[in-house]
Parts: structure tokens; sequence; C-alpha cells
């Protein structure tokens, strides 16, 4: 579940939090005798209300750092240890892993729950980050701090304290093997006792109360918390502060408090003076949202083989013309999980891409799953899988249908054979510079006019035209290929799979890089994947200049085309071998069966890590790389279930900017759903990464001796829901709720003011210029 944007004046979320300040001078710092009590005097953090407001009680303080985009409210806990103490999240038995946080903001003003339940709140990272001013934690002198019930009727407290020696920037993945550096259990009735060594995923001295579970467990029915030893019972009451799912199964997950310490300073350096021009504006990452568009209909059943891994409902997508086609191994097409509107339409349906509409005309009848599509340039659409009848003719592993009805087309031929007791599968197809490239499990290919036949073991091309084999371009691989791709400019094509050497004896491990001219010449590619026993390949994809490869032991890298060298990687664990690979929009998506797992950036080995990775962030079936960096967007981080844990199976970005994801999909997080009927698969529209227009016309409407009212013409932004901030000198100083465009504020520093308008996605506009007012 997403952080919901929460009705009052102090919300800051998302991205949205990170400002591109550069360090310069500060040109005012807040009033000591006041400080935190309002918006124009926001201290850096708690924890300098407590440094210059030593007896200022706990409670709601306002923060700003030159991160944040405008001032927020936090609670701080002064008091315990020394105070300065920021609550980021709240809850007992309903913590998850997503970058994005849970709940709603204005329940992390308090510490408490009332009355107690599973319900939790977590600030999404992006503010955390922000709170931390762009540092990590563990670069910060005091950690994390966990406070937790330690009996059912929340009576008795324990404090724990560590530190990390490698975490990154702020993620909610405790799960993961984040080194614990120091930490200390401290109790009233357990006492105190430190050390060091774990991981964020379990650590502490003992199996009772001096310990951190943090990994799930069928205990606990994979309820996640910060939960103690396996020999800490709780009570199975819904209402209880220490729980457990069974009585006496340990591990009880107790209602605890997440607090951090930032040491930042309203003075710190990192407020740069506002030129007169204004500020710039600043815009979220173009990604997919992580809540799911409603899906209308989806798949269900199964209809085929389901030897072999992989053998689920959706594996498949190809859009032609307002049509998105799914291809997988489903038995009917149907409204919801209880089947409701149920069509019988096994292996491969239409869909409409703007509305998600099922499209009954479209019929084929194969007697067999399908695992690749494709589009031809004259709109008909290319099914390879592993059938041997289309349309009540033979059709062994592709054919080529009529986008409107599902008949086939016969003025393109295509047959492809293998040896006896084999059966012709293709995994792969794609069209480019007028051929159809297939790689998969075959040894012959014939097409055309006259079916002239080629030998061409797993990967070979023939003409869009009539399904002619190019005789001039024989890669003949030694085993089956999963996939190919085609360079942008056409003069490459790469392909994976369980092969290792070309016809022409070049050594292939897993992957190979050819010239698309005549010949198939071999460009040298040397990989090195993440394991040396099973690295067998899924999944390409060449994008820029860079080319993506996802597949056996949990690995997605990413190769410079120019060298052929690696330039970054993640490994998924312990789950999560990567399954299909597709960009959108200069994005990367990759599906796996990391059902809730953990991505480890810089990572390239498997199921050891190596030391080099550099943090951790959750994913769930599916994740976002940015196409040409490499590294993780983790703010597309979607909720869903699978029937099997197999996961994503196919990606597909359609022409409307819409992801849509395959495989054993049950459930998916939408934006009035935390659960909805998911079947096979799902939709996630792109964010909304654009800017409000500036505000215009910034002038004073009314004055005191030292305040000033300011108006202004309002924005327009297409997402809606705009509201303002008010910077003056070199910071925001208060904010407008809704679309206001009016405010009074105080006067002070040099008195140079400026507004900015922020979308409630959290992008905002550039300022308008400078309004400077005399005192």
């Amino acid at each position: 579940m997403g952080f919901k944007r929460a009705a009052f004046a102090s919300v800051v979320l998302g991205a949205a939090c990170l400002v591109p300040i550069q360090v310069a001078q500060v040109a005012e710092a807040a009033d000591p005798a006041t400080i935190g009590d309002s918006t124009d005097n926001a201290a850096g953090s708690c924890y300098e209300v407590k440094l210059v407001r030593p007896a200022a009680p706990s409670g709601v303080y306002w923060i700003l750092t030159p991160k944040l985009a405008q001032p927020m409210q936090v609670y701080c806990d002064q008091t315990t240890n020394g105070g300065g103490w920021e609550l980021i999240g709240k809850g007992r038995d309903g913590w998850t892993t997503g970058y994005g946080g849970k709940g709603t903001l204005t329940d992390l003003l308090t510490p408490d729950l009332a009355a107690m339940s599973s319900t939790t709140t977590q600030m999404d990272s992006n503010t955390v980050n922000a709170l931390l001013n762009g540092q990590t934690v563990e670069s910060q002198p005091d950690g994390v701090r966990i406070r937790r019930a330690q009996n059912t009727d929340g009576t008795a407290w324990q404090d724990v304290y560590f530190k990390l020696s490698k975490f990154g920037p702020w993620s909610w993945t405790f799960g993961s093997e984040a080194p614990v550096s120091s930490y200390t259990f401290s109790s009233p009735t357990t006492g105190t006792s430190s050390g060091s060594g774990g991981t964020t995923a379990a650590f502490g001295s003992n199996t009772s109360w001096n310990r951190v579970t943090e990994t799930t467990s069928s205990a606990n029915t994979y309820k996640r918390g910060w939960a103690y030893g396996s020999s800490v019972n709780g009570s199975t009451a819904a209402n209880s502060y220490l729980w457990n799912a069974k009585a006496g199964s340990g591990y009880a997950i107790p209602y605890a408090n997440v607090y951090i310490r930032p040491h930042v300073l309203s003075s710190d350096p990192g407020f740069t003076a506002i030129p007169d021009s204004g500020t710039a504006g600043w815009t979220l990452p173009a990604v997919a949202k992580s809540r799911a568009l409603a899906t209308p209909w989806g798949v269900s059943g199964l209809a085929g083989n389901t030897s072999q891994e992989g053998d689920v409902e959706v594996q498949a997508f190809t859009q032609s013309g307002n049509t998105m086609y799914v291809g997988g191994n489903f038995k009917t097409v149907q409204r919801d999980a209880a089947g409701t509107g149920a069509v019988n339409q096994p292996f491969l349906a239409a869909f409409d891409v703007t509305t998600g509409e099922f499209i009954p005309t479209f019929k084929p009848v194969l007697n067999e799953q399908v695992h690749s599509l494709t589009t031809l340039p004259n709109g008909r659409v290319v099914a390879g899988g592993e059938f041997t009848t289309v349309n009540g003719a033979p059709h062994a592993g592709v054919v080529v249908l009529d986008p409107t009805t599902g008949a086939t087309d016969t003025s393109v031929r295509l047959a492809l054979t293998i040896g006896s007791g084999a059966t012709v599968r293709v995994n792969g197809l794609t069209v480019a510079g007028g051929y159809l490239y297939l790689a998969g499990n075959f040894t012959n290919i014939s097409g055309g006019p006259k079916l002239p036949s080629m030998r061409s073991r797993g990967l070979a091309r023939v003409s869009v035209t009539d399904g002619s084999p190019d005789k001039g371009w024989k890669p003949n691989l030694n085993g089956t290929a999963t996939s190919v791709s085609i360079s942008p400019d056409g003069s490459r094509a790469y392909a994976v799979g369980y092969f290792t050497l070309t016809g022409a004896g070049g050594a292939a491990p897993k992957a190979v890089a050819l010239s698309t001219a005549a010949g198939a010449a071999q460009i040298p590619w040397s990989p090195t994947w993440s394991n040396s026993k099973n690295n067998y390949q899924h999944s390409v994809d060449a994008v820029g200049d860079k080319v993506w490869v996802g597949g056996s032991e949990h690995s997605l890298f990413q190769y410079d085309a120019s060298t052929m060298t690696r330039t970054s990687g993640t490994i998924m664990k312990a789950q999560g071998d990567l399954q299909d690979v597709t960009d959108l929009n200069g994005v990367v998506y990759a599906g796996c069966h990391c059902g809730e797992d953990i991505a480890y950036a810089n990572a390239f080995t498997w199921s050891s890590l190596n030391s080099s990775w550099t943090t951790a962030n959750s994913i769930h079936f599916v994740g976002a790389w940015d196409a040409m960096t490499g590294a993780r967007i983790p703010e597309f981080s979607p909720d869903m279930t699978s029937r099997t844990g197999q996961g994503v199976w196919a990606v597909k970005g359609d022409s409307t900017g819409v992801l849509w994801v395959g495989g054993d999909l049950k459930t998916v997080a939408t934006g009035s759903k935390q659960a909805a009927f998911s079947g096979g698969f799902a939709r996630f529209a792109p964010n909304d990464s654009t800017a409000p227009t500036v505000p215009t016309q910034l002038a004073v409407s009314a004055r005191t001796s030292n305040t000033v009212t300011l108006t202004w013409k309002k924005s327009t932004d297409a997402g809606g829901g705009t509201h303002y901030a008010v910077l003056r000198d070199d910071r925001p100083i208060a904010f407008t709720a809704d679309n206001t465009t009016t405010v009074t504020v105080p006067l002070g520093g040099s008195n140079r003011f400026f507004v900015r308008a922020i979308d409630k996605a959290g992008n905002w506009s550039a300022s308008t210029p400078v309004l400077a007012v005399t005192p």
C-alpha cells in the first residue's frame, strides 16, 4: 500500500522532496527561541530543537532541510536518550518493504496507536532521505532506534539502537543483508545488552528479548515486523501489543516505533540565496505508477502443458493498432476471480489498449500455449510457442494471424522442424530491418512461396513479406535460444539462451552478439554470469548503447554495446531469476519470480553476494531501472500476488505509455483496492512527471508592520491538486492549501519573495521572479 497524501498542510512526499540545491551561504537561520514552532522558523531537525531548546517537550515540530520542498511537521521524541528523535514509522505486523511506505502521514504525528491493531504507517523513503538531508543513515552518529512493546498490554517497552556499516539511501528493506556494526538493547525489565555483528535481517545476543528478527516466517503467516527471537511468544488477540499468528509459535511481533536522529541544523550550508529570476522547477523521474489500473478483464486457468517452469497463464504481449494481444497458457478470459462472464479463449486473446476491455471477435484456435508474440509492419500478429495446430491446420511453433479475426494469414508461409522426439518451440520473436527474427528450439526453418528449407538451429530470420528464410544469415547455435533483440541502429542482433557455440565455432556462453549484415559475423562478447553452473539467460533487450540481459541465478546485467563490458548489475536474493526485460521511455523493466525479494545494486554473484554491493531495495515480481545509467528506480514498487510464485514472465509497454505485466498473477494493488483481481496480467499507467505551469503576477495585496499578504495568478496542471509554496530569500517559509492563491506571511530577512506551484504528484514549477518588499 503506497503512502497516502494526507489532506493537511505539511505533506511533502515522494521524490518530490528532493531538491537539487547547491551549497552556499545561508541567508537567514531560525530563531532559537521559537525554532520549530512555525513554518517560517522551521528547525533543521528534532536534534536542533533539542540542542537550542533543551526544555522543549516531545511533540510535533516544523522541520525543513535543504532537501525538502517545503516545511513539514514531524513528531519529535525529546526525552529518550538525549532526545532529538524523529518518528518515521509505527505499527505492529503490517510492515512493508515497499519504497513508497504505507499509510497516511498525519498518523505519524503521534507515536501511539488506538485501538491497537495490525495497522502500520511508514513514511515514504524519499521523505526520510530528505529529512536526512540526502545523507545515508550509516553516516549519522546515532543510527536507527526501535521502541517496541515487551508485553501484550503495552506497559513494558524496550529500546533497540543499531548502527549500520552499509545501507545507502533509506529504504524499508530491513530484511536485507545490510551489516549491523553495533547494537544495544535497553529495557527496565530485561536490562541492557550490547554487541556487534549480524545483518538487519537478524541480529542480537540471544534468541529471546535481545533479538531483532526482520525476516518473515510461516509461524506468523509471513507477517512482517520488528520481531523478537524464537523463544518469545505473544498473544493471538487482535488488540495485543505483542502478537503471534499462532499461540506458542515464537518470534512474537511487537508494536514498534521507528526513529532516526539526523544532526541537521537550520544554519547548515545547503540553502542557496535565490537569484532575481527565481528557482528552477523539478519533476519526478518518468516511471510507471506503483498502483495498477483497474482490470476489467483477465485470464484464468491452465489449458496446456505445465511440465516446464514458465508454463504460466501469461507469457507474451504484442500491440497492433489499438489492440494488445495476450498470449500464454490460460484457458478462459473472465471479469473476476469468480469467473463472471467467462469466455473459453485459450492461449491467445485480444484486449483494447485504452480500456483493457476484452475483444471477443479475435478468435484464433490453438492447441498449445503461446510463448512469444510480435507484430509485422502490416499489422499482422505473429505468435510463437509450442503449438502444433492453429485454426485446424498444422503450424509447428509459429503462425501469422489476422489481427481482427485471428484467422491464419497464408501470405506469410513459415514452417519449423526439429529432430524426432523433440518439440518445436519458439521463445522469442522480434521484427527489424524487414526481417522477422525467431529464437527457440528448432533446427530447420522453411518459408516463402516455395518453402525452401534452411538449417539454422535456435536462431534465424525470415522476410516479413512472405516468410522466406535469409540463407545468408545462419548463426546455427548449438542449443536453444530464449530471446532475441536488435540494436536501435539495426546493425546487431543479440540473443541469449542455453547455447555455448555458434555454427562457425565461436564461443557464445549463453549469449551472442551478431552482425545483422549477411554472414552474421560474431562480435566478441565474453560475459561472466552470476553463477558458474546455473547460468542460462532468459531475456535480452538492446536500448540505446546498452544491452540488458536477465536470467538464471537472479541476475540482471547491463553491458556497454561498444566494448561489450559489463557496466552495472543487480542480484535478486533470495529468489528471483529474471524472466523478461523490456524498455519503455528510457526505463528498463524486468520481471522475475521475486515475490517479496530484495534487489542488491552493484551485486554480480549468487548465491553469495560480492562485498561491493551498494544498496538494497525491495522488488515484487517486477522492477524498474534507468536504461542508460543502470541505476534502480525504487519508486516503482507494485504490490502483486502470484498463483504459484513464478511471478512475471512478460513485460511490454503500449503506445499510450502504459506498462503491461503478465505471469501467474492473481491480485494487484490498484488506486482503490489493495488486492484487486489481476487475472494473469496487470497494467500500470505512467506517473505524472510534468510540472505545473509557473504562477504569475506575484504582488502585495496588503501589509502590516510585520506581515505581508501576497497574491498571484494560479498555475495550470493536468494532474490537478496544485498548491503553492512561498519562498523568502533562500528557503520556503509557507504554503497554501489546495489551489489558494493568497497567503499572509511574516516579513523577515531581506524580504525577497517567490512563489512556486506544487502538484499532487510532487512535481513543482519554476518560481516567479523575485518580489522585493521594502521594510
